[in-house]
């Protein structure tokens, strides 16, 4: 009898959690909730939470700050061009009088 009602909980508990009721937030993020769509004003901290399945849905939004390095960047001069307010450039000549 005990043993017929362990696994009646095990697979409840297998069932809730391959229909989306638990899930998880890795750390760096905040899960953000949503249900019908509406944002709700609830949001939790990394780790394991339970939500209420086919109801409420979550994102997992970024909180820490994230930077890029970028390397090896060709730098050139353009001599004798000067840019102007429409974003082309034009040739600067002392004969001109530019």
């Amino acid at each position: 009898m005990l043993k017929d009602q362990l696994i009646f909980i095990a697979i409840c508990i297998f069932i809730l959690y391959q229909s989306g009721s638990f899930h998880i937030i890795d750390y760096g993020y905040i899960g953000v909730y949503k249900r019908g769509g509406a944002l709700l004003d609830t949001w939790t901290e990394p780790g394991l939470h339970f939500l209420i399945p086919f109801i409420t849905t979550f994102s997992a939004v970024q909180v820490t700050l994230q930077t890029d390095q970028v390397t090896n960047i060709p730098v050139f001069f353009l001599k004798d061009l000067v840019w102007n307010k429409q974003w082309s450039y034009t040739e600067f000549r002392e004969d001109r009088g530019c």
